[in-house]
């Protein structure tokens, strides 16, 4: 029977192909399309130019593509997406590399290219399924290593398949060596917390964590086209009308913007507020500004150069913008905030630009004429609301007159829209008021116990003065649609997505909270073990028992998967398995329901003549007959002729059907 025989060089591509693929994959997201663009194209054609055994590009064009690509790059590259180009780069480069006549020294040039790929979206990604890639990456490069060495040594060598099956084995015990060196260095060395430091996804256009100290119409909208994760806060679940994430206070207008104004002395910033307590520690995704979010009302908030700089902001100071970060906070859940000055500048919250849209001022003299305080935020609120306006983000007013535009042309809008005509209509008609931008709602993830907050969250309401009571209320007026509501929504429970995000979540925590403290706490904890190991193991045992239980599902899909799996497997093999091999299992294992079963050692004829020849021998005659049938073709080296098969089938029929012994 012929055997599989793989030639050196076409396993070496392969391993190759891989690395350059796994690479690929990891940085997919993190670069220009055209990059990721670029990089297929060139995948493809090395494909065709491998499989159809069409001539290979000259080194020097290849030489010339690389440095064309790598010049192109550089030449377009800003300063803050220098990762995310050179990344692109090396990813072009990459793929020109594929379409080469490739050698030993090429193949090692491939992997290199591919790990300072996997490097460099190290650097920016700190996702879980990264570890995929990294796992596969650390497999190929070794299996790459060994093939490389023994292409330099014999081009020609050709592998069987037990020849594979020792090479794969050898790489992944290199690989397994590798690996409590790495776990080591990762638990031991310090986390170099700055060197993570950077805007997500900046070179990309794409929005980030956090706002900017100025709004402009339209700018909430570009945030909520993005997909990205905002912050994550480990709290309990609180019902969705309390889900109003606090970020900015923008309390001057001018023109087509709010802005952020600090004027006040430190005595004018404090406030007080009364409600339910709730303690919230919050993962803040990496961003370009410095407000720390938290769920509205913050009171406390606990965290590297945290600050409170008035009416309920707080900062990050004395760190990079761009840095991700963590900090404990706790919040009041009430829509009201009393300042502890209650004779603060309220004309402050009324100014608008001088001679600012009659056109607008006309309307609110229209709405609020003749009303008290709160009839005139009813009717502002009754004007703005449906069927008359409608949510939409898709061609937001954008113009110098965006408001006017807004009021009384489009008449659809997003949150700041609203909002902001909210905030300035009732300015016009003599009410304090400022607007507030974060986010709103988030899913719960029952698993981990947190909510995930995205940043097509992002939200924009307003705080009027209530002259009556002497505090600051929130108003949203907003309608309903379905961006809010699903952001209010409760994910279900146990679905891959969730469990997925939770092992995001470990691992982002583990690479920005791991210090020094940490690596201390984990001694200690060693040397309490060492002291009392059955002391120590009672609250792990805990831990492991309670990790079981919010780990059933997936581990009872997992079986099921790899169940699922095995069985295909196993009807594949079967399924593959030569007719000849397949009808001599089927002989032997009915000649086992007779009673007879053949030894490892025994040949086909001595089993045979095993059997007695008692009651006139008719079982030992269809034996005899379906061996000397088999044994005709199978040891000729040559397939089993159809007519063979349709013979032993029948002789296989009569054994089954009849009762000899």
């Amino acid at each position: 029977m012929s055997k599989l025989s793989v030639p050196l060089k076409k396993f070496l591509g392969f391993n190759s192909f891989a690395c350059a693929l796994t690479a690929f994959l990891a940085c997919r997201n993190l670069v220009r399309p055209a990059y990721s663009l670029g990089f297929l194209v060139a995948l493809a054609f090395s494909v065709f130019i491998d499989t159809f055994k069409w001539k290979h590009p000259s080194r020097v064009f290849i030489n010339v593509i690389s440095l064309a690509a790598f010049g192109t790059a550089v030449a377009t590259a800003r300063i803050d997406s220098v990762v995310e180009t050179f990344m692109g780069a090396v990813l072009l480069m990459l793929a020109v590399k594929l379409l080469e006549d490739k050698g030993a020294r090429d193949h090692v040039q491939i992997i290199i290219l591919a790990v300072i790929a996997i490097v460099s979206a190290a650097v920016l990604s700190l996702r879980a399924e990264f570890v995929f890639y990294y796992v596969a990456m650390s497999y190929f490069l070794g299996l790459g290593l060994l093939l490389c060495t023994l292409f330099a040594r014999s081009a020609g060598l050709k592998f069987t398949r037990d020849g594979i099956r020792q090479l794969l084995t050898r790489a992944l015990v290199i690989w397994l060596m590798m690996l409590p060196v790495c776990l080591v260095l990762f638990f031991t060395a310090p986390r170099a917390r700055v060197a993570l430091a950077r805007a997500q996804y900046q070179g990309l256009g794409s929005a980030t964590a956090g706002f900017s100290d100025r709004i402009t119409h339209g700018t909430i909208g570009r945030i909520q086209e993005s997909n990205e994760i905002a912050l994550r806060a480990e709290m309990p679940q609180i019902a969705g009308s309390d889900l109003y994430w606090r970020g900015l206070v923008l309390n001057a207008f001018e023109g087509n913007e709010w802005l952020a104004r600090q004027y006040r002395s430190p005595a004018e910033r404090t406030f007080g507020v009364t409600g339910e307590r709730v303690q919230q520690h919050i993962f803040l995704e990496q961003g370009q500004f410095r407000v720390l979010f938290a769920l509205d009302k913050p009171v406390v908030v606990n965290g590297e150069g945290a600050a409170h700089i008035g009416e309920g902001i707080y900062m990050r100071l004395g760190s990079r913008p761009a840095k991700q970060l963590s900090y404990n906070v706790v919040s009041a859940l009430t829509p009201v905030m009393k300042p502890f000055n209650p004779d603060f500048r309220k004309d402050f919250y009324l100014r608008l630009p001088e001679n600012f849209s009659p056109r607008i001022r006309d309307l609110a003299r229209q709405l609020t004429d003749g009303l008290d305080e709160k009839g005139k935020i009813r009717a502002i609120q009754s004007y703005l609301a449906p069927p008359a306006f409608t949510y939409t983000l898709e061609n937001l007013p954008t113009s110098p007159n965006a408001l006017e535009d807004f009021l009384f042309t489009y008449k659809r809008g997003n949150c700041e829209y609203f909002a902001s005509s909210m905030a300035v209509l009732c300015r016009m008609a003599g009410i304090p008021s400022r607007l507030i931008a974060g986010y709103r709602g988030g899913y719960y993830n029952d698993g981990g116990g947190y909510y995930i907050v995205m940043q097509r969250n992002a939200h924009a309401w307003v705080e009027l003065w209530d002259s009556e009571e002497q505090v600051w209320r929130r108003y949203d007026p907003t309608p309903a649609n379905d961006s809010i509501e699903e952001g209010l929504e409760k994910r279900a429970p146990g679905t891959f997505g969730m469990y997925l995000d939770i092992l995001n979540y470990r691992v982002s925590q583990l690479v920005v909270e791991y210090s020094g403290e940490m690596q201390l706490e984990a001694l200690e904890r060693l040397q309490a073990f060492l002291m009392n190991p059955g002391e120590s193991f009672a609250p792990a045992v805990e831990r492991l028992k309670s990790a079981l239980r919010s780990a059933l599902c997936p581990i009872v899909a997992i079986v099921l998967a790899a169940s699922g799996s095995a069985l295909c497997f196993l009807l594949y093999r079967t399924s593959r398995q030569s007719p000849e091999k397949a009808l001599l299992k089927k002989f032997l294992s009915a000649m086992k329901r007779r009673g007879y079963v053949k030894h490892p050692s025994e040949g086909l004829e001595e089993f045979v003549r095993s059997i007695p020849a008692a009651g006139g021998g008719e079982l030992r005659a269809l034996a005899w007959r379906f061996v000397q049938a088999f044994e005709d073709d199978y040891f000729r080296d040559r397939p089993i002729r159809g007519e063979t098969i349709a013979e032993l089938r029948d002789i296989l029929g009569q054994i089954k059907r009849s009762n000899l012994r």
